[in-house]
């Protein structure tokens, strides 16, 4: 017995003694937790190679141990790694283990492992650094245009060595940071430099009618909106002098969204002149010549808005009488398609506005009538149904709702009575702890069942015993064919400066089209918004006919060409303006035959008297005639106006 107690003595103070050395190697050895260690008195790290670990390093993994000693530290481990070969792994362990190699007396015991592991780093880089310094060095510039992709190239290689060089460890320290990448640094930066020196005189003396575009092509990066800003107007006398095939390919490289708004408009203005010129027609263009050059400058993508040697005005007056009878039901919407200075006027300055005096065709446009017309050609019935009412009906869900009442209490019952049971039952031993837990069991099959009586005594008090079921009838609304038609009759008139002619024309613009409209659709009707959705409604109806009719500038001037010959020679102001004045009194005396009037017109005492319009920012005042062409009126009313309109009684 006594010998028993003392072996088992010995043996407790054997493991207290292992123990207090377990716990003073915790106390003095510094430890890093790894993935896939060998432990703590393991010979090598898991996926060492005896030889060389470079081609089986993988980024995601650790190098350094789970625990170091004080008889084998991480200088211990650097010196085993790359004595080994392991040369990016001894890089990678000085990395992890950045806070022990920081203290003084640790890197100056592991200092000539340090050298020799940057040196052979240094050396992985140096070939390539070398290389691109080389390359950079021996680079001529200028160089013509036919070298710029390989001398990009160069420098984008230089600085991916320049970049393969470590961005952390050990060679990011002054110390051990290899000379070459400051000449390179250098290199590139010397390279670019005179590169980009040279910008500008490259730019100018680039073919830029060729396949290549310079901004893309040039060694270095160049800002591309304020590059243009600054030396477009260093190649704009070669654009000047360019034929049309040029300015194609030229605006193939320099697209819109490069060159800007203005540059690009300038370009069309280009475009249309060059056209012109190999056309021979660009001393005296006319019209029909610069049509056709517009017409390639749009087709080539350019919108030019002027035409050299030309200028083409277009003024619209609007009569003042007409918008205030109504005769004008839409308004006339100008497509300015070419290049031509617009401007909006009164009939007594439409010939004498800056925009008349010089441009070299003026057109005057007038719209004389605008009516807009609707026709129901059928209608027909589509069958819906309306809400009438609701009726009275017992809920099928409140029955329902007491059955699940029902049963809820008779599964509360009989988990009462099992609970009940279970806990009068008589046990002892071992059989106690059976008992308990079938106890336990009753008693949540009883809880459980009274949560279920009480959802279902909260679902009976919300469902109500009756329900409102909606009551329809069938009803019928009506669709309607409506054909609308919008007239507009526009008076015209192109003054030809050069010639010294004007032509006078009349065109209508004609407008139809269909709609589907609805009637009666009934507001409680449950499909009231799918039946609206498929018919038009009045208002889209009126909105179309108040909509502008589109006259494209274009189009009237082709009008023109078609029946040029028509012109007459140009009279003076005072007599073109008689003449567009008795252009509108006849389409007012026409809308006058065809609408009805209520008024007293064999009065006679209103047979004198005239409404006098002036201006749109005048208005109009009123007057009679004195003699049978005198009219006496306010001065206040036309003031200084040289010419107004006059309308009598009748219209």
């Amino acid at each position: 017995m006594g010998g028993s107690t003392w072996k088992l003595r010995r043996k407790s103070s054997t493991i207290r003694s292992y123990a207090l050395l377990a716990l003073l190697l915790l106390l003095f050895v510094p430890g890093c937790k790894t993935t896939g260690s060998s432990g703590i008195f393991g010979g090598i790290d898991s996926g060492e190679s005896a030889s060389s670990d470079d081609a089986q390093h993988k980024d995601e993994e650790r190098v350094s141990r789970s625990f170091y000693m004080l008889f084998w530290d991480q200088g211990d481990h650097l010196k085993k790694l790359f004595l080994e070969g392991g040369i990016r792994r001894s890089a990678k362990l000085y990395i992890e283990q950045r806070e022990y190699f920081a203290d003084p007396k640790n890197r100056e015991k592991s200092r000539a492992i340090l050298d020799r592991l940057a040196e052979r780093l240094n050396d992985l880089s140096a070939p390539g650094m070398a290389e691109a310094i080389e390359r950079l060095e021996g680079t001529a510039w200028p160089a013509p245009p036919s070298q710029w992709n390989a001398i990009r190239e160069s420098i984008a290689e230089a600085r991916n060595a320049r970049d393969a060089y470590p961005r952390e460890g050990l060679l990011t320290e002054p110390e051990y940071r290899s000379p070459l990448t400051g000449e390179l640094d250098k290199a590139i930066s010397e390279l670019q430099r005179r590169i980009g020196e040279g910008a500008a005189k490259e730019f100018t003396a680039f073919d830029h009618f060729g396949e290549e575009v310079f901004i893309d092509l040039y060694p270095a990066p160049l800002q591309s909106a304020a590059f243009l800003d600054a030396n477009y107007p260093s190649i704009e006398p070669y654009l000047k002098d360019a034929d049309t095939g040029k300015l194609k390919r030229f605006s193939a490289n320099l697209t819109a969204d490069r060159l800007g708004e203005a540059r690009w408009r300038k370009l069309g203005d280009l475009y249309v002149a060059a056209s012109l010129k190999e056309s021979g027609q660009d001393d005296n263009p006319g019209l029909t010549n610069v049509l056709k050059a517009i017409a390639a400058a749009k087709e080539a993508g350019f919108e030019p808005k002027n035409v050299p040697g030309l200028k083409i005005g277009f003024v619209e007056t609007t009569s003042q009488t007409l918008l205030k009878q109504k005769q004008i039901e839409f308004p006339a919407q100008i497509k300015v398609d070419l290049p031509a200075e617009i401007a909006k006027s009164d009939i007594d300055q439409a010939l004498t506005n800056p925009t008349a005096e010089t441009s070299d065709y003026l057109i005057v446009f007038d719209v004389a009538l605008a009516k807009a017309k609707r026709r129901v050609t059928k209608t027909k019935n589509n069958p819906s149904t309306i809400l009438v009412g609701y009726d009275t009906k017992p809920n099928s869900d409140y029955n329902m709702a007491q059955n699940e009442l029902n049963i809820a209490q008779m599964n509360v019952q009989s988990a009462n009575m099992n609970k009940a049971s279970i806990n009068g039952r008589y046990c002892e031993g071992l059989g106690c702890i059976g008992n308990m837990l079938s106890q336990v069991a009753a008693g949540i099959k009883s809880s459980e069942a009274q949560e279920g009586l009480d959802a279902a005594m909260e679902k009976l008090r919300n469902t109500p015993m009756t329900i409102e079921v909606p009551r329809f009838e069938r009803y019928q609304y009506q669709v309607a064919t409506v054909k609308g038609s919008k007239t507009m009759t526009v008076h015209y008139y192109v003054i030809d400066h050069k010639k010294n002619t004007y032509f006078k024309s009349t065109f209508d613009v004609v407008e139809k089209k269909n709609f589907e409209a609805g009637y009666n659709i009934a507001d409680r009707d449950p499909d009231k918004d799918k039946n609206l959705s498929a018919v038009d409604s009045e208002d889209t109806v009126a909105e179309w006919e108040a909509q502008a009719s589109t006259v494209k500038l274009s189009q009237l001037i082709g009008h023109y060409l078609e029946r040029v010959e028509g012109a007459k020679p140009l009279p003076d102001v005072v007599a073109l303006r008689m003449e567009m004045l008795e252009d509108k009194n006849t389409a007012l005396a026409a809308y006058g035959e065809n609408r009805f009037d209520a008024r007293p017109l064999n009065d006679s005492r209103f047979d004198s008297v005239v409404v006098v319009y002036v201006s749109a920012k005048r208005g109009l005042g009123t007057g009679f005639f004195v003699m049978p062409d005198v009219v006496l009126t306010n001065w206040h009313v036309v003031k200084e106006t040289q010419f107004v309109e006059m309308k009598t009684y009748d219209g």
